[in-house]
């Protein structure tokens, strides 16, 4: 399908990252995306995660279980997630 000109992406990606009580990348690898990335927090999780750009150890964006954000970036390597407990769990899909 062809929305206005740009081609939709063909496929896309899915993954879960756990998160020890520190702040981490979601991929340490180059992984460049068409459109961006949605994340959730995962429904099981029994705190909130934290979205953040880098990987100071304190407070970002809040998500609780089930929750879920947009992220307009490029690469999937520019988003860190943190937690101040372990065995939290972050879901993204992109394209």
């Amino acid at each position: 399908i062809d929305a206005g000109g740009i081609a939709n992406p063909a496929t896309f990606v899915t993954g879960e990252k756990t998160i020890t009580a520190s702040s981490v990348q979601v991929v340490t690898d180059t992984t460049a995306m068409l459109n961006g990335v949605n994340i959730k927090g995962h429904p099981r999780n029994e705190d909130h995660i934290y979205i953040k750009n880098d990987d100071t150890a304190s407070s970002g964006y809040p998500l609780g279980a089930g929750e879920e954000l947009f992220l307009d970036v490029d690469n999937l390597n520019k988003v860190y997630v943190y937690a101040d407990q372990t065995g939290l769990t972050a879901c993204y899909i992109y394209r």
